[in-house]
């Protein structure tokens, strides 16, 4: 390089240089020589080639000595002045000043060239942005996102190919190519299942006859491909292949990198956009779910003679296992259910779904079913699938016979049930049972209570005896026995609410971590 910038220099000051050599010629008959040889000068029978002739005087050697200064680069010597044969002594200076002043020339034009050439790069790292903001601003789609930045990339390094695959954690890799698709199997299937780009290595450099790419067996002349982290868990590679005129060169492999560092910021604004599509799409389906759930679960109770209903269900997510239902019969027999699946979320919707239409079906087509009937016929279709996934569901489900004042009952694992008669205390009603789903047969039995005036029942789920302080510290049984004492006296809907408003109280912020639902059943 160094001796090819001296020629340049010689031949862009030619004229320069040929009234430098005349001047010499006018007060020696020495011959004056410019030499591109960055070792020490050679001997005069070595000056061949290495000699500028055309700046080089005419006169006749003879032989009587000769002098030398180097002419220097960066302080390094590349070249050569000299004069040879018959030089006087006291000419030393006058070579050496001009050594200087061409010097000075050649440093001139290396610190142009350099300018020039960091110019162009940052020109083409520009023109890179660029490319690849146009063609990836427009794309919302992700595998159009990864085929743009490997479109990008060929042409921009002017390959016959690119490639792009992307590694998401527990997912299977993305991969585009360009310009044609088929070469995915034939091409870069192969190469990537003969490089390891899971390694810790960040850049690979292939060049034309590399032993490593003669191996891969492949239409490959040379590769650069360039590893880019993106985020925890993501990272991507992308690689060029077959450079259309010779090997790649350090400006290409900067020019890659102007292209993948950007690329790793689209990727994750693409990343980003389909997460929160995700997102949108999944709040989407569980407002929609709410709103089926809410619409299973009346909103009010029905009105029935001699009864004082309200009901409340707050789950601890959009949706939840919690259910309730009433189901009044031509005859005025009220049947009321309260349940609550195990687990929380989707999961436990649906099968609160599938239990509230199975036993409300059972309770319309059976007519005055007792309440274990009705249970045991629930139990009995859907303990295949409760096992099936390893859940469970606790039911209490009751029938208020009007005409004789009479509530009958059957509770298969559920609590709290309080019943606080008129003129006593409020008490649990324990199950007899196991949950639904946890054995083939329901062994629920019925009871029955003598509703008088002013009696009340209340069912709710574990949502509300287990709710928490921020100590975890719990409601308790007790608390609620003890409110249900002191508020017995309320409407039922005075009282649903002020049990509630106690539970978020006692609550203090701590977040709800089961749905709560509440039946209230009073004897007016």
């Amino acid at each position: 390089m160094n001796k090819t910038l001296l020629q340049s220099l010689i031949e862009s000051h030619h004229p320069v240089l040929q009234e430098v050599a005349q001047a010499w010629n006018a007060v020696t008959t020495a011959n004056f020589e410019i030499i591109a040889d960055d070792n020490c000068p050679p001997a005069m029978s070595d000056v061949t080639s290495d000699v500028m002739s055309d700046v080089t005087s005419d006169v006749t050697s003879d032989n009587r000595g000769s002098l030398v200064e180097p002419l220097l680069l960066n302080g390094e010597a590349i070249g050569w002045l000299r004069i040879a044969n018959g030089v006087e002594a006291h000419l030393a200076a006058r070579l050496k000043a001009d050594a200087q002043i061409v010097s000075t020339l050649l440093q001139q034009e290396y610190e142009i060239d350099k300018m020039t050439s960091e110019l162009i790069d940052q020109q083409d790292q520009l023109m890179a942005l660029h490319h690849l903001a146009q063609a990836t601003r427009v794309q919302s789609d992700f595998q159009q996102t990864l085929t743009a930045l490997a479109g990008v990339a060929a042409r921009l390094l002017k390959t016959e190919g690119a490639f792009m695959q992307l590694e998401v954690a527990n997912q299977e890799p993305h991969f585009a190519s360009f310009p044609n698709e088929s070469w995915a199997v034939s091409l870069w299937g192969g190469l990537l299942r003969n490089i390891d780009i899971t390694s810790a290595r960040k850049q690979w450099l292939l060049q034309n006859g590399d032993p490593q790419l003669r191996q891969l067996g492949l239409p490959i002349r040379n590769l650069l491909m360039r590893k880019v982290q993106v985020r925890a868990g993501v990272s991507f590679v992308l690689g060029v292949v077959n450079k259309l005129s010779g090997d790649f060169q350090t400006p290409d492999v900067k020019l890659l990198g102007t292209i993948a560092e950007p690329a790793g910021a689209n990727l994750e604004n693409a990343l980003l956009q389909r997460e929160l599509l995700d997102q949108t799409r999944i709040q989407t389906e569980m407002e929609l779910a709410k709103q089926v759930q809410m619409r299973l679960l009346l909103s009010r109770p029905p009105t029935v003679s001699g009864l004082d209903l309200a009901v409340q269900s707050r789950p601890a997510f959009q949706v939840g296992g919690d259910f309730y239902d009433f189901v009044v019969d031509a005859n005025g027999l009220l049947t009321a259910v309260v349940g609550d699946v195990s687990g929380k979320g989707m999961p436990a919707a649906l099968l609160m779904t599938m239990m509230r239409t199975v036993l409300r079906g059972k309770t319309l087509e059976s007519g005055a079913a007792a309440p274990e009937q009705i249970l045991d016929f629930a139990n009995s279709h859907l303990y295949g699938d409760f096992s099936e996934v390893d859940m469970f569901a606790t039911v209490f489900l009751s029938q208020y016979d009007g005409h004789k004042h009479t509530l009958y009952y059957a509770n298969q694992g559920h609590s709290p049930v309080i019943y606080r008669p008129q003129d006593g205390q409020a008490y649990m009603l324990k199950a007899d049972a196991p949950p639904l789903g946890i054995l083939p047969e329901s062994l629920a039995q019925r009871q029955t209570i003598d509703f008088k005036p002013g009696d009340l029942l209340v069912i709710a789920t574990d949502g509300f005896s287990e709710a928490e302080q921020v100590n975890g510290e719990m409601f308790g049984y007790d608390r609620l026995l003890a409110r249900i004492d002191e508020l017995a006296a309320l409407p039922a809907a005075d009282l649903l609410a002020q049990l509630f408003q106690d539970i978020y109280d006692f609550a203090a912020g701590h977040p709800q971590s089961d749905d709560q639902t509440m039946l209230v059943i009073k004897r007016t």
